[in-house]
């Protein structure tokens, strides 16, 4: 496990992961990612906001998936409408859909990161990770790594993880 040595707080008050991320991408030069699991859009308009030319593609059904009760309490359908409002006019290409299709909507390679925050499932962070590992070039990301079933399906597939804030990891491939 290889931990990082990160302040306290992010300096402009906004979670962890976003900043985070921002700042992987600012020192790699990432242009290209992809966020698994939106919600309300706020992760991949904060990314673009702040990495220069920096574009987006954000895929979630805004649907009930599974059983989990944790997705059962969203409104899905304002939650789309947020993200719709939120991105226009930005570079941001929303995709609702299954991130499993999604996947093969996304050329190999195309993507410098994707971040996979969609459903906790063991089975469907797995399935996440062995969609869209052959997408990126740069950096595997994801969030809810406290969740035993996150954790078990990230080292599962790899024996080096990078521990962030927020309950963030990732792997460079």
């Amino acid at each position: 496990m290889i931990q990082m040595d990160i302040s306290d707080k992010a300096d402009d008050g906004m979670p962890w992961r976003w900043t985070w991320i921002t700042e992987f991408a600012k020192q790699h030069g990432w242009k290209r990612g992809a966020e698994l699991g939106v919600k309300r859009g706020h992760f991949s308009v904060y990314l673009v906001d702040h990495v220069p030319d920096l574009s987006m593609i954000a895929v979630d059904l805004w649907a009930q998936e599974g059983n989990s009760q944790r997705y059962a309490r969203y409104r899905h359908e304002n939650n789309y409408q947020r993200v719709i409002e939120r991105t226009a006019g930005r570079p941001i290409s929303v995709l609702r859909m299954s991130t499993h299709e999604a996947a093969e909507c996304v050329p190999d390679k195309s993507l410098d990161f994707a971040f996979i925050d969609a459903s906790h499932e063991y089975e469907s962070v797995k399935q996440d990770i062995e969609d869209w590992l052959p997408k990126v070039r740069s950096m595997l990301t994801g969030h809810d790594y406290a969740d035993p079933e996150v954790r078990k399906a990230v080292q599962e597939r790899f024996s080096e993880v990078i521990e962030g804030p927020d309950q963030c990891w990732a792997v460079k491939v």
